[in-house]
């Protein structure tokens, strides 16, 4: 029986986990036709049954594993994007989850499922076993992922974590050797330079086998993996294969999504598989935690709608809330005695400016710049002057404003997040050799946020 395998009608998969039927489901597959073209939409999003189950996940049930691990790889991002934005006034969402027809009665389905919550709920929720303030504290979106792969000693997949600076990466990584003995870390710049080391001392056999003896590998700032470092990326594609067939965990975390990394293709159809977790900067709720916690460390008080004004405005950046905290703890005036205005003036540098922003703004604030119409831009030309322009308005829409992918293509009117992202590479690009570009965007940005500001 331990290797019996369910194929799970609509009827028993409802009546086994206790989910229920989502509403409007296909109304809001509607909004999919836009950016997912026939025949791939007729394939792989018409076909999809949506459920919500109590615990606030909104589940995707997909036909088989080999279907489900195609929509995850190639249609999450938008998946999630647009069923966040059709259901944030209905549903509380936890998280969008996928689950397939084969499952095997050993394996547990779900974190989120009646079976997994009822044996785990008090570990998940008992915060103060796995997670310390002053190392790392996830968001809302991450909490419960995060904290189930912390506990975990296997995991079936490589995981690749990326996120904006600030955002806890290497703080997660150091909760993460807390937590396990067997663990070993590097930044890639001490991957490399102990490699190198290892070479010219001729033991790099017994230094990999080092490696290999832990039960957990993280590389960290993985983007600054150059391309001429191929003997370190063969050595690492190596280790991602040993760790994946040993069922040990193999963890990479980046500032960037592994599509904006200049690596060779083995490597890249490797990242392919890992399992992605998009590390977000910390939530309203979770900032008002980290700001008492910092509050209570430098000895400082504040009142609870001066805390709540902070947590709205700070920037995310975790270093930004310890540092402005300790900013007012050594100003000559006792903080508690200042009002709102004199404490936005001392910690206006901290400040979150991509809260005023969308991409409206930006849209009217470029256009008027180079003399060019929104109507140009929403259309199908491609003469070079609004290509590039385009390309400026979906680079800073996403780099700005914190804009997903496949959100920036929809508003844009291009077919898919693909463009998107060609936009932003080639921007990227120009930004490396264009001087007289660079110093226009910060003239944009500058414009951007006293627009936004004022408006």
């Amino acid at each position: 029986m331990e290797n019996q395998e369910y194929y799970y009608s609509i009827d028993e998969l409802i009546k086994h986990y206790n989910y229920k039927i989502l509403e409007n489901w296909e109304e809001c597959k509607n909004q999919f036709k836009e950016i997912i073209p026939d025949p791939f939409y007729s394939h792989f999003i018409k076909p999809l049954y949506a459920f919500y189950d109590e615990y606030n996940n909104i589940i995707l049930y997909v036909e088989n594993e080999k279907l489900q691990n195609h929509i995850e790889i190639r249609y999450s991002d938008i998946i999630t994007h647009i069923v966040y934005n059709f259901y944030k006034n209905t549903y509380n969402i936890n998280k969008v989850v996928f689950f397939n027809k084969k499952r095997p009665t050993s394996e547990n389905i779900f974190k989120h499922t009646t079976n997994i919550a009822s044996n785990n709920k008090q570990k998940i929720n008992d915060k103060k076993e796995i997670w310390d303030l002053d190392l790392f504290y996830p968001s809302k979106e991450n909490y419960k992922e995060l904290t189930y792969l912390i506990k975990l000693e296997k995991y079936f997949r490589p995981i690749f974590i990326y996120g904006p600076s600030g955002c806890g990466k290497t703080s997660l990584a150091k909760t993460w050797k807390k937590h396990h003995s067997k663990i070993i870390y590097f930044t890639i710049p001490e991957f490399i330079s102990e490699f190198v080391h290892s070479i010219k001392k001729r033991n790099s056999i017994e230094w990999l086998d080092h490696i290999k003896s832990q039960s957990i590998l993280i590389l960290d700032d993985f983007q600054l993996l150059k391309p001429t470092a191929i003997k370190c990326m063969e050595e690492i594609r190596n280790l991602i294969d040993y760790f994946h067939e040993q069922n040990k965990i193999f963890i990479i975390l980046s500032d960037r999504d592994f599509q904006y990394l200049k690596l060779e293709q083995d490597i890249l159809s490797r990242m392919m598989t890992f399992h992605k977790i998009h590390l977000h900067y910390p939530d309203y709720y979770t900032k008002i935690s980290l700001i008492n916690h910092y509050c209570n460390k430098y000895n400082i008080e504040l009142p609870q709608k001066m805390i709540e004004h902070l947590a709205y405005k700070l920037n995310g950046d975790v270093r930004y809330i310890q540092s402005s905290i300790e900013k007012l703890a050594f100003y000559q005036i006792n903080p508690s005695t200042l009002n709102k205005t004199e404490i936005d003036f001392i910690l206006e540098p901290f400040y979150d400016k991509s809260n005023f922003i969308d991409i409206d703004i930006i849209i009217q604030v470029v256009c008027e710049h180079y003399k060019i119409s929104k109507e140009d831009i929403l259309s199908k030309k491609k003469n070079k002057r609004v290509s590039l322009v385009r390309h400026i308005i979906a680079y800073l829409s996403v780099k700005l404003a914190n804009n997903t992918l496949s959100y920036v293509a929809k508003y844009l009117k291009r077919n898919d997040h693909t463009g998107i992202l060609y936009a932003i590479k080639k921007i990227e690009d120009l930004l490396q050799k264009d001087l007289f570009l660079k110093n226009e965007l910060e003239v944009l940005k500058e414009k951007i946020y006293l627009y936004s500001q004022n408006k």
